[in-house]
């Protein structure tokens, strides 16, 4: 016996010691990450800032320990770091310009919008300095972003993928079919736009849905070729031609029509560049990328204060519980939220959003808080790239609402859906079900059965009562009539351009306008910027990683399924989804 109690506790201590060596190794490697992440360099004299759009940009970077450990920080960007870096480079004496070398831009339309807006107001406040492009080649995305440069160069053996915008949805109705798959749809009458149900129950668009699909694609298009035909000086008529024609083949085709400035390899751009920042031939061109940058501090001319403005991020899909980097989790969210309204030196708050809706019930949840701050401090919202269904819910009783014009927002209606697998358990793999019950309808919805009369009519008058509340909150935040709001409603979306004649934005602009919105509104001279939600601590990322806690696997999925991932993730997110959903058809894929 006393030789087991010894072997007990001999292994006790040594979980022990290894719980103790293993946090001691964890804080070593955290610390040296973290050292890594708020690194910067010194900034010479006649340097360029180098920006590369090659990455993944999202709203905000993921900024936690996690990410960094996960090396998934090496693959993302944040475009709040980049717009400020852009904006800290124009104030800085060290700094003659920036270079940009792109091929695409991995982060949506609305988020290169703001970025171009921000490269635009630096090239007119600061016109001593320059923006140089070099590519080896550019997609749509790529050259409407380049083209604010003074100088664009492309490599000899490169071309300008400009052929005009097409966008497209994935269907899975014959998917289901195949498989005895059901589908139960509900929605509130009149909602012909709340096409989110589509991809589940039709083989192709509505009408209704392509008729707002195509206004969505030909804004984005027009807003496109006019800020291209700005810079560069070619007519809109002009640029419709060369993307019709496909007249774009090669470099020099670019250059001939007037996209481009310099056929000319990497070396040739570089060289021009010494030549702008008086660097000796011979010496090595002086940049500094982003991540090195966006520490360093640059005089703004501002005294020390505690005043502050908080920007808070709802980026994602809307759910229920906590969220991550990338899903807003109404839990999560909510906590900061009231983190923010009970800071006394939070002077002003910007809701950043970026989602395509989700779970109305968590909508309503994180709209309470909202009101809940409006009453205390000003609030501005910022849309990214979506705003729309649950976005817009979340959001429609800021003071403000900020939008990008090329934002998709609206959406506002609501549905439920509900698979019923019986039919595929039963025929395809051979399962069958059985139960007993107190009541006639204690099964509710259940995945394996078909859902009563009864039930279905419970959801019809769910799925309407949330419709009215939606469009009630939306009455309230607008100044509008319901019948108003109905109008604009039932499910359709509009980009921001649109969006600002009907009512249901206040001002086109990107993050850092909603910023001076809510500097002005709390009466603001002087303030800094803190964002939400906060880093985690290090017991909570330690705790993660001895759970496996982390978004790992739906990345790994991803790059496992390659194109078959779309299909799948909807197949999940179909059989996930819970109560009545506010969300739009995000699932679109917008080729440009």
């Amino acid at each position: 016996m006393k030789g087991f109690w010894k072997y007990v506790l001999a292994t006790i201590v040594g979980i022990i010691i290894l719980c103790i060596i293993s946090t001691i190794m964890f804080s070593l490697i955290a610390s040296s990450a973290m050292k890594r992440s708020n690194k910067s360099a010194e900034v010479k004299p006649n340097s360029v800032l180098y920006l590369n759009f090659d990455k993944t940009m999202y709203d905000k970077a993921p900024s936690d320990l996690m990410s960094i450990l996960n090396n998934k920080s090496q693959d993302i960007q944040g475009m709040n770091t980049v717009l400020e870096c852009i904006e800290k480079a124009g104030r800085d004496s060290n700094i003659d310009g920036i270079f940009i070398e792109t091929q695409t831009f991995n982060g949506g339309i609305a988020l290169n919008e703001e970025i171009r807006e921000e490269l635009l107001k630096f090239k007119k406040d600061h016109p001593e300095k320059f923006i140089v492009t070099y590519s080896k080649s550019m997609t749509t995305s790529a050259y409407y972003l380049a083209s604010v440069s003074d100088k664009i160069f492309l490599n000899p053996a490169g071309s300008i993928t400009l052929q005009g915008l097409s966008a497209s949805i994935m269907f899975y109705k014959n998917l289901l079919d195949k498989y005895d798959i059901e589908v139960d749809v509900f929605r509130p009458e009149g909602c012909k736009f709340k096409s989110a149900v589509e991809p589940y129950i039709l083989d192709k668009m509505s009408d209704a849905n392509k008729e707002q699909m195509n206004r969505y694609v030909f804004n984005i298009w027009n807003r496109i070729v006019d800020g291209i035909s700005a810079q560069r000086n070619i007519s809109t008529e002009k640029l419709n031609e060369i993307a019709d024609n496909l007249l774009l083949g090669n470099a020099e085709n670019a250059k001939q029509y007037g996209l481009i400035d310099e056929v000319a390899p990497y070396d040739v751009a570089i060289d021009y560049m010494k030549t702008l920042t008086s660097t000796e031939s011979d010496k090595k061109l002086k940049t500094i990328n982003v991540e090195n940058y966006k520490n360093n501090d640059v005089d703004d001319g501002k005294s020390f204060t505690k005043d502050r403005i908080a920007v808070i991020y709802a980026i994602g899909q809307i759910s229920d519980g906590k969220g991550t980097d990338t899903q807003i989790g109404d839990q999560t969210l909510v906590k900061s939220i009231r983190k923010a309204r009970e800071d006394k030196n939070i002077k002003a708050v910007v809701f950043r959003v970026n989602s395509p809706g989700g779970s109305a019930l968590a909508s309503e949840v994180i709209l309470r808080e909202i009101e809940l701050l409006k009453k205390e401090k000003p609030v501005v919202a910022s849309y990214g790239n979506y705003a729309a269904s649950g976005g817009y819910y979340i959001s429609c009783l800021c003071d403000k609402i900020i939008c990008n014009p090329l934002c998709l927002t609206g959406s506002i209606g609501v549905f439920g859906m509900f698979p019923n697998f019986q039919n595929f358990l039963n025929k395809r793999i051979g399962i069958t079900t059985d139960n007993v019950q107190t009541n006639k309808n204690a099964m509710g919805v259940n995945l394996t059965n078909e859902l009563t009369d009864d039930t279905k009519n419970y959801w019809t008058n769910q799925v309407n009562d949330i419709y009215k509340t939606f469009i009630g909150h939306v009455s309230e935040g607008r100044n509008m009539t319901t019948g108003a709001v109905d109008s604009i409603g039932q499910g359709r979306v509009w980009t921001g351009d649109d969006a600002i004649k009907i009512g249901l934005v206040d001002e086109l602009g990107g993050l850092n306008r909603a910023i001076e919105v809510a500097a002005e509104m709390a009466k603001l001279d002087n303030y800094r910027i803190t964002n939400f939600p906060k880093e985690k601590d290090m017991t909570t990322i330690f705790a993660e990683l001895i759970s496996n806690n982390s978004d790992d696997e739906i990345f790994l999925t991803s790059s496992q399924l390659g194109i078959l991932f779309e299909p799948y993730n909807a197949l999940k997110t179909l059989s996930e989804m819970d109560g009545v959903q506010a969300r739009m058809p995000f699932e679109i894929s917008i080729n440009y």
